[in-house]
């Protein structure tokens, strides 16, 4: 990673820090009002650039505060998600056999979050109509996972035999003889991890249609970096920073009291 990058990323996981902070700090000056409490739990799908269409999930649970942030009603914003990262280079297609195989691809690379920060309501919605905005900054730590990529190898042979193998290109760069790709479990006991972290800054569009469902969009910008570049293709390096536009969609029930 450049230095250039670990500035950038220095400087937005400060922001986030300080952010939550000012915002401790400036429920300590503001006039205390006691706020509806409200505690969601939701699930979500997730997709980003850096993912293919349907590229994780989420589960998060958010509960008011009496803290005010800039004035606005906060909660507590607790999240937890994992999604499959996808190099910009990986091409599924159809071998010769009938199967489905990404030629050149060595590892699936997953990547759990768990994740603390604040969601700062900036307008409100109406009971039964209307829709809710709240700002999101959220912090934690990012926990890759490098699990090897197998497929089923045709040894060629007249009356021969197949093998579920872990690719390498120099053993198996005949993808004619690739009968497909094995099942994503397969050799899961052989993963490795690759630590990271992450800031997450976010906008959520509450549109729940009723008062105890929770449900809306939220869409922002993961930035990330690793502690080392994943290896998921065997022809293109990926990077071990990333800036990552996402959308996900959640759904829901919350309680007032």
């Amino acid at each position: 990673m450049s230095n250039k990058a670990m500035k950038s990323f220095i400087l937005l996981f400060l922001f986030g820090i300080s952010f939550v902070g000012i915002g401790q700090n400036k429920t300590k000056k503001a006039t205390k009002v006691v706020p509806t409490k409200v505690f969601t739990k939701s699930y979500g799908l997730i997709t980003a650039t850096n993912t293919s269409l349907l590229g994780g999930a989420s589960f998060r649970i958010t509960k008011t505060t009496n803290d005010l942030i800039f004035g606005k009603t906060s909660s507590h914003y607790f999240n937890a998600e994992l999604v499959n990262f996808k190099n910009s280079k990986e091409n599924s297609t159809q071998t010769s056999a009938g199967g489905r195989n990404t030629y050149g691809k060595l590892n699936y690379f997953f990547v759990f979050r768990p994740e603390y920060g604040r969601e700062i309501n900036l307008f409100k919605r109406n009971d039964s109509e209307g829709i809710g905005l709240n700002a999101i900054v959220a912090v934690g730590p990012s926990f890759g996972i490098q699990k090897p990529f197998y497929i089923i190898w045709d040894d060629g042979k007249q009356g021969g035999q197949k093998f579920s193998v872990p690719f390498n290109p120099v053993l198996y760069s005949d993808d004619s003889r690739i009968v497909g790709a094995d099942a994503i479990y397969k050799g899961i006991l052989e993963s490795k991890i690759i630590n990271g972290i992450h800031l997450k800054t976010a906008l959520n569009f509450d549109i729940s249609t009723f008062r105890e469902n929770a449900s809306g969009i939220e869409i922002g910008l993961n930035t990330e970096v690793f502690t080392r570049r994943p290896e998921i293709m065997a022809y293109s390096k990926s990077p071990s920073f990333y800036f990552a536009p996402y959308l996900t969609l959640y759904f829901g029930t919350k309680k007032s009291k």
